[in-house]
């Protein structure tokens, strides 16, 4: 299993797809987007990528924050 580092998102973070994300669905592979919610009692966190109009619903391991 891979070493995945776990970072704490919260609402309003700018994050990407990653590697795993990115494989799992290559039509949001290069897509950002802000997180507009996070479900605490599961992996589940809602992103809204630039130039949609609805939020994404995704997998924790779906996505990693946006370097600056």
């Amino acid at each position: 299993m891979p070493n995945f580092k776990r970072v704490a998102l919260q609402v309003g973070d700018r994050v990407k797809m990653s590697a795993l994300g990115s494989k799992r669905s290559p039509v949001l592979a290069k897509k950002i987007g802000t997180i507009t919610g996070v479900r605490r009692d599961s992996r589940t966190i809602f992103v809204r990528f630039d130039g949609n109009r609805t939020p994404t619903t995704l997998h924790r391991d779906y996505i990693e924050p946006l370097e600056a």
